[in-house]
């Protein structure tokens, strides 16, 4: 089922790691018009969405160590912190002894600093939601799927999403027992689907002044956005340490 729109602006889009499937799914996504970005932005508050930036991550964890540790240590700490955002942000990548000594640094400030726990799990919701809320926007119908397209408020509901998601993964379970070429671990298509998606938010020159852009979604397999599932119940205290405030 498909939602009337004009055909020469609908894109047909089957995910590239399922091109070699006998009779692939093909979805069918709209282009994005002039003031899609702010739409998108509502809809993310409208679903309590929040994303703290690098910035605001780190200034909270230097809170947490003035808060927990000796002036002394506090210093220390802090210099051995900088340094790895420093490193980081030049791209480099420090030696194994000092990623597993800050690493386990951050895992007892956020076990032990609730602001800093919050804003993590807020950023592992955050990336769970994003690229799904871009599909359920810009996807008027698919073909080759055993699953009913509906669309509810002008977008598909996010629970049809997540049928989206098990459905193509079952597919892509079949297809690894069948050895079709080029098939990736489940959870690859619904990826490549949704940076197709994400990719037509596009910001004018106006929008881009006036508006804060969510983070990029990390490249997987053949170049897909990847994302935390969005029903992994991973935003625990321990996970939005290890997952999200050292990658700010």
């Amino acid at each position: 089922m498909t939602v009337p729109a004009e055909a020469s602006e609908i894109e047909d889009f089957t995910p590239p790691s399922l091109l070699n499937l006998p009779s692939p799914p093909v979805f069918k996504l709209r282009p994005a018009t002039g003031r899609e970005w702010r739409k998108y932005q509502y809809i993310m508050r409208a679903e309590g969405l929040t994303y703290h930036s690098t910035d605001d991550i780190r200034a909270e964890m230097l809170r947490a160590l003035e808060a927990l540790y000796s002036p002394d240590d506090c210093t220390a700490a802090m210099a051995r912190l900088r340094s790895l955002w420093a490193l980081v942000d030049q791209k480099g990548q420090p030696d194994e002894a000092e990623a597993i000594a800050v690493h386990d640094l951050l895992g007892r400030l956020t076990r032990e600093w609730s602001p800093l726990a919050r804003a993590g799990a807020d950023n592992m919701r955050f990336l769970e939601e994003a690229s799904s809320i871009a599909v359920s926007m810009f996807l008027v119908g698919w073909t080759g799927l055993d699953l009913s397209y509906r669309r509810t408020d002008g977008r598909v509901p996010l629970d049809l999403i997540d049928e989206l998601e098990d459905a193509l993964q079952r597919l892509e379970r079949q297809a690894v027992e069948d050895k079709v070429e080029g098939v990736g671990k489940p959870g690859t298509a619904f990826d490549e689907l949704c940076s197709a998606a994400h990719s037509r938010l596009s910001l004018t020159r106006e929008e881009e002044k006036n508006s804060s852009s969510p983070p990029s979604i990390p490249s997987g397999r053949n170049g897909s956005k990847t994302r935390p599932s969005r029903r992994a119940g991973s935003s625990s205290k321990t996970s939005a340490s290890s997952d999200q405030a050292p990658a700010a």
